[in-house]
């Protein structure tokens, strides 16, 4: 892992972040999400809503079944999740979708993961919960797509750039090399950033975290989708939040529930940072996308049916122990992610 991170470096040994993350979380066969073990879940290093209820998907095949129907329930009814994983999620939407009043016919489930080690996994789980499962390597792939794109967590998941103010500019943050170990550093120079400008009055010494890469899908998605919705849940915060109150940045690396220091052992740990929503919203309307709805995920979970489906599954739980777990569920959905947003997105012209 530091030979693929070193190799990455600048001539002069400087390493952008964005770079590190790359190696840390994607070098073949070494990376973090390349690993065989399952970074996700209880045994995991960290918890998604997909992994902690079942509500959560039910809620979510909802809103998906809801887009279908205004399509004029065109069969199949196609899906594509970029940053599928380990499949958890696409097999609950399935199920969620084969069990609703009207179902369509037949389900078209597109895989779309990076890692090697989670894409055949996820694969087979949605094709046992009963969709036509399919693996493709970007959603570019799939033009012109008619159908609904999922992007749970992925946002937060693509490699991001640290970048600090220094004095009038923002100067690039990464890592350097230096026996025994990796530790923090600074390019000597402000660096270009495409896309929305970044903010001329940040206090001296704020961090701030984006992410090109996560910008430039949304035009990925603009040349893909020709009907239908792209669904974007993930955790993040407007520019306002980093210049008001998080002037370290939010990057923080997690392994087993527990936040670690994020240069030690890199690929053994997830490592993340906030979504900033604002660029993202602009990336939005620089692609020439529609902007459906952004809102907190709890208010999107409440509009697509949260609690009438608590009640459902309440009245069909066989004990007392059983309704009491899934009101603990839907309360740590709605209060448990509280820094989470979900984006929708269309075509300009639907």
């Amino acid at each position: 892992m530091v030979a693929a991170i070193r190799a990455r470096a600048d001539p002069d040994g400087f390493i952008p972040f964005d770079r590190f993350v790359e190696a840390a979380l994607y070098a073949p066969d070494i990376g973090y999400y390349e690993r065989s073990e399952a970074p996700i879940g209880v045994r995991g290093d960290y918890l998604t809503a997909a992994h902690g209820s079942r509500l959560f998907a039910g809620a979510f095949a909802a809103r998906l079944l809801s887009g279908w129907r205004t399509r004029g329930r065109p069969e199949p009814l196609r899906l594509a999740e970029v940053g599928a994983g380990d499949g958890t999620l696409g097999a609950n939407l399935v199920e969620a979708i084969r069990r609703s009043s009207e179902p369509p016919a037949a389900i078209e489930y597109h895989v779309i993961e990076r890692s090697s080690a989670r894409r055949e996994e996820g694969r087979r789980r949605i094709e046992a919960a009963g969709a036509e499962a399919q693996i493709a390597h970007r959603f570019g792939e799939l033009a012109p797509f008619d159908g609904s794109l999922i992007a749970h967590e992925l946002l937060d998941a693509l490699p991001f750039r640290r970048l600090v103010r220094h004095g009038p500019a923002w100067r690039e943050m990464g890592v350097r090399w230096q026996e025994p170990e990796f530790v923090d550093s600074q390019a000597s120079e402000s660096v270009p950033v495409p896309g929305l400008e970044l903010p001329g009055d940040a206090p001296e010494g704020t961090v701030l975290e984006i992410s090109p890469r996560a910008e430039a899908f949304l035009r990925e998605v603009a040349d893909t989708i020709a009907r239908g919705e792209a669904l974007f849940v993930d955790y993040g915060a407007p520019t306002s939040y980093w210049l008001g109150g998080a002037h370290a940045g939010t990057l923080q690396a997690l392994r087993a529930h527990h936040s670690v220091p994020v240069l030690e052992r890199p690929g053994m740990a997830d490592i993340t940072a906030w979504v900033n929503f604002d660029r993202i919203r602009a990336a939005v309307r620089s692609a020439r996308l529609r902007e459906i709805a952004f809102q907190p995920q709890r208010e999107a979970l409440v509009q697509w049916g949260l609690p009438q489906l608590l009640a459902t599954a309440q009245r069909e739980a066989p004990t007392e122990v059983d309704r009491v777990r899934l009101l603990m569920e839907s309360k740590s959905l709605l209060l448990g992610f509280g820094n989470f947003h979900v984006l929708e997105v269309g075509p300009a012209d639907a």
